[in-house]
């Protein structure tokens, strides 16, 4: 079991629970290839980096130092700060945009909240 308080981006603390188990170190560079593309690919038009730009055995020896876990999230508790001292059109573009955000849930009942507030 563990337990974790984290800040991501526009999120406040939050607080992660769960349990892991340790995974195939053979497996850590497709997790590295697939992470990489996954999270460069947003910086279009940058090139995506590859484990291939990094001499072999650099490589080798970072990957040893890697402990790969698998995390099974059974909970997690946060909040999100919307501006609640902000003006109404601030307010309103963060209802328009969070329905577009890839992190969190029920992002559109959210936004549907705060246009509900503006009444």
């Amino acid at each position: 079991m563990w337990k974790i308080r984290f800040q991501h981006g526009t999120m406040l603390p939050s607080i992660c629970v769960g349990n892991y188990n340790y995974c195939l170190k053979k497996k850590i560079r497709e997790v590295i290839e697939r992470l990489s593309y996954k999270f460069e690919a947003r910086l279009a038009p940058k090139p995506i980096w590859k484990t291939d730009k990094i001499v072999a055995a650099k490589l080798e020896k970072m990957m040893q130092i890697i402990i790969p876990l698998r995390l099974y999230i059974t909970s997690t508790d946060s909040t999100r700060k919307l501006g609640q001292n902000k003006p109404d059109s601030a307010r309103i573009g963060a209802a328009d945009a969070l329905p577009t955000s890839d992190i969190g849930s029920e992002l559109s009942t959210l936004a549907q909240l705060i246009r509900d507030a503006l009444d």
